[in-house]
């Protein structure tokens, strides 16, 4: 059950890094590139289409990390500092993220962009050391 659930963990991280890197180098740059005419609703369809697919795998990445560390998967430190990061992420995501996107449903702002895009990189580290950290250091 151990090695399950540390996998599981691994398999979830990895996927939102997958996630996290194409939105970091195609999707946010790439707004940029939407005219003014049809930016709010492409925008919409963008946080509409992407918020269902990452929410829940963040969920599921908490939990089971949570549980890792609970059932001692992880040592305490460890487990300690992959929560952190997580925290890190979801605070990263709700202090810049969700702000940005918001003013950005409204209308096309090419500086509120390039800050999605710099404070982004808080989230792609974040996860980015996440996998990291457990695909090399994880007890085994």
């Amino acid at each position: 059950m151990k090695q399950q659930l540390i996998l599981i963990e691994i398999i979830l991280t990895s996927i939102l890094v997958g996630l996290i890197l194409t939105i970091q180098f195609v999707n946010y740059p790439g707004f940029e590139y939407v005219g003014s005419l049809g930016y709010s609703a492409f925008h919409k369809f963008h946080v509409k289409a992407i918020s269902p697919l990452v929410a829940p795998l963040m969920i599921a990445e908490f939990l089971v990390c949570a549980l890792n560390l609970y059932l001692k998967n992880h040592s305490l430190k460890f487990g300690l500092l992959l929560l952190t990061l997580i925290f890190i992420i979801w605070l990263a995501t709700l202090v810049y993220s969700m702000p940005v996107h918001e003013k950005l449903v409204i209308a096309k702002d090419d500086a509120l962009i390039k800050q999605l895009v710099l404070t982004n990189w808080i989230r792609t580290g974040g996860w980015t050391l996440r996998l990291i950290l457990l695909a090399f250091f994880s007890k085994k």
